[in-house]
């Protein structure tokens, strides 16, 4: 996921600072949009559920945290309004950001 967050943002840097994290085929999907520079989408192998809406979020604030995650990393989010926890293999810690409007 680091990975896509890096490679959807280089065409504009962390300039925006917001990414959407949207499902097609079942499978994520980081997007970024730059109105000087076009868009940029990058799909990865990571499941993304059917019927689940797309969400924004910070970029930076997304990547330092998926930075610190160790193993594979569960999204869980209960609405477009609410922090999304991700969690990982260590059960004590749980981390939160708040998504936005994109």
């Amino acid at each position: 996921m680091l990975s896509a967050i890096r490679q959807a943002t280089a065409i504009g840097g962390w300039r925006g600072s917001a990414i959407r994290l949207h499902g097609i085929a079942g499978r994520l999907n980081v997007e970024v949009k730059n109105a000087e520079l076009g868009m940029a989408k990058v799909s990865t192998s990571s499941v993304w559920p059917d019927g689940l809406d797309e969400i924004g979020v910070n970029c930076r604030y997304m990547a330092d945290m998926v930075k610190r995650c160790q193993g594979s990393i569960t999204l869980k989010l209960s609405d477009k309004g609410h922090p999304i926890s991700l969690s990982d293999q260590d059960p004590e810690m749980t981390r939160l950001v708040m998504p936005m409007r994109v």
